[in-house]
């Protein structure tokens, strides 16, 4: 998925379960910051006070062609890409196969459990807005990353020849995906054999009907707009839990998911660049068709918590630093990475890293 869902469908969901709009935008914050943060060196301030960066993607575009190209791949692969972009179904015989992305599979519903339970949210009340956030962006792409590993592998190979679109979508569109596979071809030098890059970014376009083959012969059909509608609903059911949970019953959904599914159905489907589509689910909070008392959020903007970095790291002491939503977002993610790779990954027999 990208930014339009990440940040703004997450802040929807938290927001129409009753999540508080500066609450809410923290947990969408980091579930879209997953996408963003590549620091991985330690950020040391005038005291030598530091932290070690926890990477959770890989930016800027110099990192991805590093890693796709195997430089490193292997450990980079197993402690970034599977623990927050491919979670493992841990369905099949071999270890491959058990590393394959399933929607909305066992092993995505008992992470939420864990998070979304009383004696988590006491655990980790201090970072626990950017702890949901990550495991949302994590939950949310099990229903678009299925089918493929976090690893490279010839589990993830397609034929490039059975890549379609339904020609149901519009021409502009048509033409916009035509040139960004011509351009995501020309710097890989072919496709990648790692996620779905062989699917190019077929699986995050929330409108998109379309399908494709593995190498083996075996056929998907993919129809974003249901299973996304899919993730939206079962993100807002957590977010319900958490609510009640976090807030000790003081809070009520703004609406049911019944009152919210046409109108997220229709923003789904709608056809649109990144940008655009982040602009259909601003445009849905403002006018009230989500929810009539749901209050729209900020514009997405990682570079506020990256200066939160830059001021520590230009600062005395780690003093304000220590209450910024960039520190909970570092201690986030380090404990949910051991989590997943230490904990809920062995619970199924499965040793990743």
């Amino acid at each position: 998925m990208q930014y339009d869902m990440h940040y703004y469908a997450t802040y929807a969901m938290a927001a129409a379960a009753g999540i508080p709009r500066a609450d809410a935008e923290v947990i969408a914050t980091a579930a879209q910051f997953v996408d963003d943060q590549d620091v991985t060196e330690w950020v040391v301030c005038q005291s030598q006070e530091g932290i070690l960066g926890v990477a959770t993607a890989h930016h800027p575009f110099v990192a991805g062609v590093r890693t796709l190209h195997g430089n490193g791949e292997g450990n980079d692969a197993r402690a970034i890409w599977v623990p927050f972009h491919f979670l493992p179904g841990a369905e099949g015989a071999s270890f491959e196969q058990k590393l394959v992305c399933r929607k909305d599979s066992k092993v995505a519903r008992r992470m939420l459990d864990y998070y979304v339970s009383a004696t988590t949210i006491r655990s980790h009340k201090e970072h626990m807005l950017q702890l949901l956030g990550i495991a949302a962006h994590v939950y949310a792409d099990t229903f678009s990353h299925y089918g493929f590993s976090g690893i490279s592998s010839d589990a993830n190979e397609l034929d490039a020849d059975s890549l379609l679109i339904e020609s149901e979508h519009s021409p502009t569109i048509l033409d916009h995906i035509r040139r960004q596979r011509e351009a995501f071809e020309a710097a890989f030098c072919g496709m990648p054999r790692l996620g779905h890059g062989a699917a190019l970014t077929h699986p995050d376009r929330p409108y998109l009907k379309w399908s494709f083959a593995y190498k083996n012969g075996e056929r998907s059909e993919r129809d974003n707009r249901g299973t996304f509608l899919q993730a939206c609903e079962a993100l807002y059911g957590r977010f319900v839990q958490f609510a009640q949970l976090y807030y000790e019953g003081a809070v009520k959904p703004l609406a049911e998911w019944a009152q919210l599914q046409e109108t997220v159905k229709s923003i789904i489907a709608r056809e649109g660049k990144a940008d655009e589509r982040a602009g259909f689910w601003t445009e849905a909070m403002r006018n009230g068709s989500l929810a009539a008392a749901m209050p729209a959020c900020a514009a997405y903007d990682c570079q506020g918590w990256l200066q939160q970095v830059q001021t520590f790291k230009a600062g005395d002491s780690a003093g304000q630093f220590l209450e910024s939503d960039a520190y909970g977002f570092y201690v986030a993610a380090d404990y949910h990475r051991n989590y997943v790779l230490k904990r809920l990954l062995p619970s199924f027999g499965l040793l990743v890293a």
